[in-house]
């Protein structure tokens, strides 16, 4: 790989990561500032988010990003703002429905509690599908450095936030959404300003250039075309999630869920690594499954899998058990209450990791309906697991989530394997023909000015 691959491919990682480590702050200060019931329905409220965020995150700014890899490199960046006049107010409002989660929290949890994860859990829910979607767009236009500028101003506002919280005598249960939601206010703003500053300039030798040089005009119902299909895929594991977190913390309890959340922290670096392999190699891996590249998709899957695993095995051997050299032992000393709860939390995430390539592959190629059916099926088996919750407790959550994650891996290597099976080759040629030009070509051609 090349010098220059190297550098893009880090630069994903390192922005990804940062990303995490403002949650992964927040999540810390959460285990350490909540009790384990408060932190129960912290975790409760995290998946509500979640689930609000997916459906601008996916019904729009997915399809919008998809469509950007299929334009060519030099006009991506200016695509930015026309997502941004489309999307942001749609995006805004989402956060609304987070108030949902609301009927579903445990009893024992006191009524401020719930309030105070209620109100910054909207404001957070509305920014963060919009500040992902600029640093996913400047990863595509071949900014990833800049990206990573942008999760470390989003880091710092939240250590400032936090200290702020350590200092003052705000309520513990302010702080996780609301320190993050002033973060990614910040950062968004700090992201769209850098990326209008490397705007390649349209060119001036003639109407014809300027016009093709112009951005595209996306409208709302050819994105939301697009994107209903994957906005089921998205919505389908989140809704599961929350529901099987609601009946973990209705039969084994909110302190059950609890420790169980602080052993998702504990193993949240292992996603950080598979969305940073992912924000780089993804429009890679789109791109080769939408040329029906066998090879190219083949070498990055393949370098995905060699870093995922790798790295994996490391960590597990670092965190997966409470002992001298692991830092979160006396961190996070909650995520250890429960033998064994980390080091399956640990494989559950870097299992999850592998399903990366085939899923971003699979979207590539318009494969939404396949994903939906897939995701119908493997969720409604986590729904009926989680009744196991009342035996086992919270091990329930990192055993189903490997198993799907085998599921997800296998279905997307069988459906990737007759997508590539069924290319149209050139008579007597070794290269696979060019694909008619796609519903996201279309949805990016610029409309023609009055």
């Amino acid at each position: 790989m090349s010098k220059l691959k190297h550098r893009t491919l880090s630069a994903g990682v390192v922005d990804t990561a940062l990303a995490s480590l403002a949650t992964f702050l927040v999540g810390l200060f959460a285990i350490r500032r909540l009790s384990p019931a408060a932190l129960g329905a912290y975790a409760l409220a995290f998946t509500a988010v979640s689930l609000a965020g997916i459906i601008p995150a996916q019904l729009l700014f997915a399809p919008l990003e998809v469509a950007a890899v299929s334009r060519p490199a030099s006009g991506r960046l200016r695509f930015l703002r026309a997502t941004l006049r489309l999307a942001l107010l749609p995006t805004l409002s989402v956060g609304l429905l987070v108030a949902g989660w609301t009927p579903f929290a445990p009893k024992e949890v006191p009524g401020p509690v719930i309030l105070g994860l209620t109100v910054t859990g909207i404001v957070f829910a509305g920014l963060s599908p919009v500040q992902d979607h600029v640093r996913s767009m400047l990863h595509i236009a071949g900014q990833s450095w800049i990206a990573a500028t942008v999760s470390t101003i989003h880091v710092l506002v939240v250590v400032v936030g936090i200290l702020l919280f350590l200092e003052t005598g705000i309520p513990p249960w302010w702080c996780p959404f609301g320190v993050l939601a002033v973060a990614n206010l910040v950062s968004l703003a700090a992201g769209v300003a850098m990326g209008r500053g490397r705007e390649p300039a349209p060119s001036s030798a003639s109407v014809s250039t300027t016009a093709a040089a112009s951005p595209p005009d996306p409208r709302f119902r050819d994105v939301s075309r697009l994107g209903g299909w994957l906005l089921l895929v998205g919505l389908i594991p989140n809704v599961a999630t929350f529901f099987a977190s609601a009946l973990v913390a209705r039969l084994a309890g909110a302190a059950m869920l609890g420790y169980a959340e602080a052993a998702r922290l504990v193993a949240m670096p292992m996603l950080v690594v598979a969305r940073g392999l992912s924000a780089v190699l993804g429009p890679r891996l789109m791109d080769a499954a939408r040329l029906r590249d066998r090879s190219a998709a083949h070498q990055l899957s393949a370098l995905f899998v060699r870093l995922m695993v790798g790295g994996g095995a490391l960590y597990f051997v670092v965190v997966g058990h409470d002992w001298v050299l692991s830092p979160f032992a006396w961190l996070t000393p909650k995520a250890y209450r429960l033998a064994g709860l980390v080091a399956l939390a640990v494989i559950s995430h870097i299992l999850q990791g592998l399903a990366y390539p085939g899923r971003v592959q699979m979207m590539g190629t318009h494969q939404g309906a396949a994903l939906a059916k897939l995701e119908v099926l493997i969720n409604a088996l986590r729904i009926a697991l989680a009744p196991l919750a009342a035996l086992i407790g919270p091990y329930i959550i990192p055993l189903s989530d490997s198993m799907m994650a085998l599921m997800r891996v296998t279905a997307y290597g069988i459906k990737m394997k007759a997508h590539f099976a069924s290319v149209n080759m050139d008579e007597g040629e070794g290269e696979p023909t060019r694909p008619e030009r796609d519903d996201a070509a279309n949805l990016l051609a610029a409309r023609p000015s009055a």
